[in-house]
């Protein structure tokens, strides 16, 4: 499994590391990230983010078989979330 996507829904992260369970590897690792609730003193009610998919998609697509060439990565997939996020 390698591959990159774009959604506006939550990220189920258990289903995530389940695409990319793999016996014959000997580790798994994972980068969450959520809104915290302040930021340089101020409360911080909600993120919006806007993502330009197609290029998006092409770029995470580049790095991540960059990552498979140069360092032998096995399996790699990353979701990216659009939108708002409270």
């Amino acid at each position: 499994m390698n591959d990159f996507e774009v959604t506006g829904r939550p990220i189920d992260t258990v289903a995530f590391r389940q695409r990319l369970l793999d016996p014959g590897c000997g580790a798994y690792v994972q980068f969450d990230g959520w809104v915290r609730d302040h930021n340089e003193g101020r409360e911080v009610l909600r993120l919006e983010y806007e993502v330009y998919e197609p290029l998006a998609v092409k770029e995470g697509r580049r790095i991540i078989r960059e990552a498979i060439e140069r360092f032998g990565v096995s399996n790699a997939c990353a979701i990216h979330r659009n939108g708002l996020m409270e």
